[in-house]
Parts: structure tokens; C-alpha cells; sequence
């Protein structure tokens, strides 16, 4: 009958402290977790998905596994969608788009259905992108996490964590390539640069070399010429 406590969090250290109880706090307990940001240059984070891959990384590392050790009797979510990269309230800084909206709600059923028998309960929360061409970024968002919840709950797939690694690696392959072509097409541009620049250097250094002049050519003399021998021919 007991309401439960709140504990915030600054930083998961303070978390590692409840696990070794360093910390005494009455039960039943809930969590705020602080994460921290990845910290990016900016063409990092709008480039090539660096910035979702940490983040979701920070996930796959960090939280699913304490998660997992906790076994929660329910997980609830607080389906807030500001963070999408086109919701001017986080000005695009931190750069996430729907389809991480339902990975993630798809890793969290996952767990459920490992921990607490597929019980997850979904709140709505923040979005503020209600416009665009066709429908907003949180129309999207909102719509990406109710499908992820419906699947998920049919599925029943439980979360492993090999597969989590697979995934990353995934994901680290396909950035490194993108960021390898990206190199590689600088890198030509750079050549034809050098190239480009090159030719002017030569057009300019190099005058150009003039046609041998010829010589004045006296017509009226060239026709008188030409009617002689031909009167001397017949």
C-alpha cells in the first residue's frame, strides 16, 4: 500500500550506488535516470548518424543490461518526441528521427516480454513539430511507437544480447562506409582541384605562341603573272 519513492539521478554512478547499496532508499522505488549526451562536433551529428549510433549505443551498453539485471515487474515510457531532429524546441541538436523512436520502443518491448511477461505501459509525452508538408515529425514519431508496441506485443520476442551486438557492429560498418566514400569524394575533388588549378598556371605562365607571319602577297601582280602564262600556253 505503500506509495512509491522517486530517486534522480545525475550521472549512472549514482545508479551503480543503488546496486551496491551505498545508497538506502525506501521501496518501492522509481528511477530518474540523467543520460548524458554524446559529445559531437557538429558535422558529426548532421553528416552521417554518428550521433544515433552513440546514442542508441548508450543504450545497448549501458541501460538495457542494468535494466535486465533489475527485472522490473513493468516498464512504463514516457513517450516524449521532442528529441526528433526536426522539433524545433532541441533546435535539431539532438538529431533523432522516428525510426529510433520505434528501435528503441522495440528493444524495451523486447525486455519486457524477457523480464515482466511483455508488460509496457506508454504515456504521451512531449512532440511540438505539429507541422508539415503531409504530416509532422511527430505524427511520424507518435506512429513509429504504437507500431513497434503492437508488434512487439504479438511477436513476443525476447531481447538477447548477441543480437544487440550484431546490430551495432551493423550499424559501425555501414557509418564507416559512408564515411570512407564521403573521404574518397573529397578526396577526388581535391585532385581535381590541383588538376584544374594547375591548367590555369600553365595558360597563364605560358603566352601563347604566335603563327609564322607570311608575307605580303601583291595580287595585281599574281593575276598579271597568271594571264601571261596562260597566253603563252595557247
Amino acid at each position: 500500500d505503500s506509495k512509491p519513492s522517486s530517486f534522480q539521478t545525475k550521472s549512472i554512478n549514482d545508479l551503480k550506488k543503488l546496486y551496491d547499496h551505498s545508497i538506502k532508499v525506501p521501496s518501492p522505488l522509481i528511477l530518474d535516470v540523467g543520460v548524458s549526451l554524446p559529445g559531437l562536433s557538429e558535422e558529426e551529428v548532421t553528416s552521417h548518424g554518428e550521433y544515433r549510433h552513440r546514442w542508441r549505443n548508450y543504450f545497448r551498453d549501458i541501460i538495457f543490461p542494468r535494466l535486465l539485471i533489475f527485472k522490473p515487474d513493468a516498464i512504463f515510457i514516457s513517450a516524449g518526441f521532442d528529441a526528433h531532429k526536426k522539433d524545433t524546441i532541441n533546435a535539431g541538436y539532438i538529431s533523432l528521427v522516428e525510426e529510433d523512436f520505434e528501435w528503441i520502443t522495440t528493444q524495451l518491448v523486447k525486455i519486457a516480454n524477457t523480464c515482466c511477461d511483455g508488460r509496457v505501459i506508454s504515456a504521451l509525452e512531449g512532440g511540438y513539430q505539429l507541422g508539415g508538408e503531409f504530416s509532422s515529425a511527430f505524427a511520424k514519431s507518435v506512429k513509429a511507437h504504437v507500431n513497434a508496441l503492437a508488434v512487439g506485443a504479438q511477436s513476443k520476442s525476447t531481447y538477447k544480447t548477441a543480437e544487440a551486438d550484431i546490430e551495432k557492429n551493423y550499424e559501425r560498418n555501414i557509418l564507416d562506409e559512408i564515411q570512407r566514400k564521403k573521404l574518397e569524394k573529397l578526396e577526388i575533388i581535391k585532385v581535381t582541384e590541383v588538376v584544374n588549378e594547375s591548367i590555369v598556371n600553365v595558360v597563364v605562365d605560358d603566352p601563347p605562341v604566335s603563327k609564322r607571319r607570311r608575307s605580303q602577297v601583291d595580287y595585281i601582280a599574281l593575276d598579271t603573272e597568271l594571264n601571261r602564262k596562260k597566253n603563252n600556253e595557247t
